[in-house]
């Protein structure tokens, strides 16, 4: 364990995660002292340029029983010291109370009435959350009952995938002071198509209580409430700690609670600010953009999202795709072509492509193709492909990994040298980040 532990800062100080990369040099210096003088040098470079990691709060709100377990599993990954606090409205000696204080002892508890859901509790807690440098909210949902499973791993895999990810999440927040928000990329929905029946609560609330929203092109906010967030950056929630709340009745919008959830996002931030758009993947990279207040998201109704996550995610082995490098006549260009289909699903699939695990393409996959009809791939429209950026055509071997961006599905990876007499140009359809 302490080999892993100085072997994990080496690796975090080489990815520039420092923060992560002090906290297991401390460990490993725990383990075995002696590590003390060969770590001085690294663990006091980050000292002078960090005076200290952040203090975290997790505040947990528990309802159903049967997903405690998976909430704290989920919370034991947080590789840097942090206090717990448990928000419920049932009664110390509930079930669900029981088993969250046996999984984390030392977490406070804050009783509340059964109202606002996960988020009146939150507002509740803001005197205690505003101490805090950075605070993880988190809850047992269970949403919308045909999407119960994919929603659930969506919301957690977002903000508590695994250490590594936490690790870039926080690395982020602490070496960027506007970073105000963190999340499930996927859960990142645009304010038009998801106001529901909030409109006239959000402007009311707005008003009412003076808190200043921005006119940005596009706005958004993260399905679900589960984030990570700078307190600082939304220090208005103090002026609500005495919003009534309706009593719960089971609605599924209109409520006070629903219109919070979309205050809680781009349009109460500065057009300075970033937004954190977490991307799980089952190779576990930590991978993530920093968009900006007016990010546009592409997503559509709720069911049309949501069926075509939820059916890969029940049929996971059922993935399939291929990706290859394809030269063209043009020698300033050349192609990346492929496919990618559920098998059985004939909906079309959004690939993600990285590039040397720092930068990305998003892609539908729906052109037709003749082979995949001969090899019975549904109904053939399954298929992409996509010029190589130019910044990429630079003599330079680079790697090309092909995911099923729902699930974060490896599919297959790819190297090539590829080159051009010219190789200027922006990064137009790539995000880095």
């Amino acid at each position: 364990m302490q080999d892993s532990y100085l072997k994990r800062g080496n690796g975090a100080f080489l990815e520039h995660h420092y923060i992560s990369a002090l906290n297991f040099y401390q460990k490993a210096i725990t383990e075995k002292p002696f590590l003390e003088n060969t770590l001085a040098y690294n663990t006091q470079w980050i000292r002078n340029r960090f005076d200290r990691t952040p203090s975290i709060l997790v505040v947990f709100h528990v309802f159903h029983e049967d997903i405690v377990a998976d909430c704290v599993g989920r919370i034991r990954n947080i590789p840097f010291p942090h206090d717990v606090l448990i928000t419920t409205p049932h009664h110390e000696r509930h079930p669900a109370v029981v088993k969250a204080k046996t999984f984390i002892p030392e977490a406070r508890v804050l009783f509340c009435e059964n109202r606002g859901r996960d988020i009146a509790p939150f507002i509740r807690s803001w005197h205690q959350i505003q101490k805090y440098d950075l605070c993880c909210k988190v809850h047992t949902k269970k949403g919308d009952p045909d999407y119960a499973v994919a929603w659930k791993e969506l919301l957690l895999d977002g903000v508590l995938g695994t250490p590594r990810e936490i690790e870039a999440i926080v690395d982020a927040f602490h070496t960027d002071p506007n970073v105000a928000i963190a999340g499930n990329e996927l859960l990142y929905a645009p304010h038009p198509l998801f106001i529901g029946r909030n409109g006239a609560n959000i402007d009311q609330i707005c008003v009412k209580h003076s808190i200043k929203t921005y006119s940005h092109d596009h706005d958004g906010f993260f399905m679900g409430s589960m984030f990570w967030i700078r307190p600082s950056s939304f220090s208005f929630i103090e002026k609500l700690a005495n919003l009534e709340f309706e009593d719960e009745r089971g609605e599924i919008d209109g409520q006070l609670e629903h219109a919070l959830e979309r205050i809680l996002g781009s349009m109460t931030l500065s057009e300075e600010k970033k937004i954190l758009l977490v991307w799980h993947n089952r190779d576990y990279i930590p991978y993530s953009q920093k968009v900006a207040p007016n990010h546009r998201t592409r997503m559509l109704s709720f069911k049309q999202y949501f069926g075509a996550i939820a059916s890969a995610r029940k049929e996971g082995q059922k993935i399939r795709g291929d990706i290859h490098i394809h030269s063209t006549n043009d020698p300033a260009a050349s192609i990346l072509t492929g496919w990618l289909a559920v098998c059985g699903d004939a909906r079309p699939r959004e690939a993600r492509i990285l590039i040397d695990d720092r930068y990305h393409i998003d892609v539908m996959c729906h052109m037709h193709r003749k082979d995949l009809v001969a090899h019975y791939i549904n109904e053939g429209n399954h298929g992409f492909h996509l010029n190589i950026p130019r910044e990429f055509l630079d003599s330079v071997e680079h790697e090309y990994k092909l995911y099923d961006k729902a699930t974060g599905t490896f599919i297959k990876k790819i190297s090539c040298v590829k080159s051009i007499a010219d190789s200027t140009g922006r990064l137009d359809r790539v995000s880095a980040f």
